[in-house]
């Protein structure tokens, strides 16, 4: 087969610048000119089939460019430079894949790629990496758009977007999911192997003394035409695990709104819990006032502990801790049973000026006064019903059961008093004037207990006795309404040394001065240096008169006509008593009633020896002299003079 070319015009048969053909130049393999394919399907072909490379070469002043079929990959390549594969930018494979190994930049003022053509099919971008793959595009079947891990749609999400849901990590895998900042690498943390989240911020600066806020929750209104209501704000609440919704509502902490005037801003903290069921019940509140309340909204002091409402107020001086309930309330301590639990107040000086405690290895109470224990009260030494009472630290108190001891230690003055607002007796200089009783010592070193009352009227201690049964003995082992004994140290613990005859048990002073006593056989004393005789009266018939006053067992004699005394003399000379009216009673003179019979035995003695005189001058007269002495020592008659 010959081949030939035909032309309109051949400017030149040979020539060292080729042919020239319709002004389309061929010289040394290569075409000169504008090459048009035209025609109905005009074609183009380069290569033969053969196993050999085919590429157009893009000769430019400073870039070359290649477009060509890379035989040995079965694939057509775009590329940068004169080699197929020196600088591929885009290629298609034999499966029509295509794929771009350089950046891939859409211009203009709205670019636009769209991949896939409406139809049910899935539409992805692979990114084939090199020790892991990700994509990006559209799960038709769930009209989801998804950016992934691996080749295949659905496997791995990372992103999934529907028209309603964006979702992190839809196939719960263990993938980390972080938010970074200008200052932290962990803004917000998600850590899937250990399910925590993380939110931190660095301080805004390192010797800061306030918090950096690092979340904020935040509720808006809708319209701020006009104010809104009180108790409203943000919330964040706790969900628990449970079998039957799993989980389910159990805590939350919100921001409230305290007041409804929009112009005041003052806000609270509450915290909600909830009571088996899906509701959230306040339980705390902490109010815009630094106030906080347990079951209470409106706390009335600093901490207010709510159970019930009990009606009562609190007062504004001592309103630190409220304790309420409609029933019972207080508080418990618990401690350990060695240790002890206290309550303490302090101040400026002192961390604990006072105080009273529970100690419970020896199960007692101890009270502080300005540092130091003043009294305990105690139970393990007075049997099961205790409440042994004791001051300054004593340790072994003197007392039985519910009893108290009072230990002054060192101090001599006053150990206990009684006072008494309507008492004003006025006597300073001894006690307050409002101090009706007192119990002290007598002397610093040698104790002995002095019992003092004060009073404004005629009496000053009274003493009552309440008894049940009679003792109507007269004997050494008789008892009464009232009792005093007396028992005396034997020089060793005992109190069972003998008391002798002369011994004083019993002593009534005035004013310092002893006026009478009681001795240890019975005999009774009392002061009668200042007490007169009664030797202007005729003693017998005063005796006789006060038999008659009463007229109580009194024998008739008939001599008691010619008894010249009565009441009233009974009373002039003081042997009787008065009431108040000054009528005499019957209230006796005792010691009067014993000087009156010792002047009456003294004036019949001196009766006696008048007429023992007058029978012996008679005798004398009659019998002789020496008869009438004989009649005196026969009768054992002595006469005074």
């Amino acid at each position: 087969m010959t081949s030939e070319i035909k032309v309109d015009t051949i400017s030149e048969q040979t020539s060292a610048n080729g042919v020239t053909i319709d002004g389309l130049t061929i010289k040394d393999g290569n075409i000169i000119g504008d090459v048009a394919l035209a025609g109905t399907t005009p074609s183009f072909t380069i290569g033969d089939g053969g196993a050999e490379d085919a590429k157009l070469v893009f000769d430019g002043n400073a870039v070359d460019f290649v477009v060509g079929l890379d035989d040995s990959a079965d694939e057509f390549r775009i590329g940068v430079g004169s080699g197929l594969g020196s600088d591929r930018v885009f290629e298609i494979n034999s499966s029509g894949v295509s794929t771009f190994q350089k950046a891939v930049h859409f211009a203009g003022s709205a670019p636009t790629v769209t991949i896939g053509d409406g139809g049910a099919e899935d539409a992805k971008i692979l990114f084939d990496g090199n020790a892991q793959d990700f994509y990006v595009g559209l799960d038709d079947s769930t009209d989801s758009f998804t950016i992934g891990l691996g080749t295949a749609l659905g496997t791995t999400e990372l992103i999934t977007a529907s028209s309603s849901l964006i979702s992190f990590n839809e196939d719960s895998g263990n993938i980390d999911f972080r938010v970074e900042s200008n200052d932290s690498d962990h803004m917000f943390y998600i850590n899937a192997s250990t399910n925590e989240v993380l939110m931190q911020r660095s301080l805004s600066s390192d010797t800061t003394t306030s918090p950096d806020t690092v979340l904020k929750l935040a509720t808006k209104y809708a319209s701020t035409g006009a104010n809104g209501g009180a108790g409203a704000g943000p919330r964040l609440e706790f969900q628990i695990p449970d079998d039957e919704t799993n989980p389910i509502t159990g805590a939350a902490i919100a921001g409230l709104k305290e007041n409804g005037d929009d112009s005041n801003a003052e806000a609270a903290l509450a915290f909600y819990i909830s009571q088996n069921d899906t509701t959230l019940d306040e339980a705390m509140r902490i109010t815009s006032g630094a106030k906080i309340g347990i079951g209470e909204t409106a706390p009335l002091g600093k901490l207010h502990v709510k159970v019930s409402d009990s009606g009562g107020t609190v007062n504004g001086n001592y309103d630190t801790l409220v304790i309420e309930e409609s029933g019972h309330s207080g508080i418990e301590i618990l401690s350990g049973t060695s240790s002890t639990g206290l309550i303490g107040f302090g101040d400026s000086g002192a961390a604990l000026r006072g105080y009273f405690a529970y100690e419970h290895t020896n199960d007692r109470f101890e009270f502080g006064i300005a540092g130091s224990e003043i009294f305990r009260m105690a139970g393990t030494h007075c049997g099961p019903q205790g409440g042994k009472f004791s001051t300054f630290g004593e340790d072994a108190p003197d007392c039985g059961d519910g009893g108290m001891t009072l230990q002054q230690g060192s101090n001599d003055d006053n150990i206990m008093t009684f006072k008494s607002t309507d008492v004003a007796h006025g006597m300073t200089s001894n006690l307050e004037t409002d101090t009706y009783f007192r119990v002290s010592k007598v002397t610093a070193a040698n104790g002995a207990a002095q019992i003092t009352g004060a009073g404004e009227s005629t009496y000053a201690l009274y003493f009552e006795s309440f008894f049940s049964v009679d003792n109507t003995v007269t004997s050494t082992s008789s008892q009464g309404g009232t009792m005093f004994s007396n028992y005396k140290y034997n020089g060793s613990t005992g109190l069972d040394a003998s008391i002798s005859n002369d011994q004083n048990i019993f002593v009534v002073r005035n004013q310092g001065g002893t006026k009478f006593l009681v001795k240890g056989d019975g005999d009774i004393y009392y002061d009668g240096a200042d007490q007169g005789a009664y030797d202007s009266y005729d003693d017998a018939m005063l005796v006789r008169s006060w038999d008659l006053s009463h007229n109580k067992n009194v024998i008739n004699s008939t001599f008691d006509k010619y008894v010249k005394y009565n009441h009233e003399t009974l009373a002039q000379a003081k042997l009787v008593g008065r009431e108040e009216d000054g009528t005499p009673n019957h209230f006796i003179n005792v010691t009067g009633m014993q000087r009156l019979h010792n002047g009456a035995i003294w004036q019949q003695y001196e009766k006696h020896q008048k007429l023992a005189s007058a029978f012996y001058k008679l005798a004398e007269k009659t019998i002789g002299k020496e008869e009438a002495d004989k009649l005196l020592t026969e009768e054992e008659i002595q006469l005074l003079n």
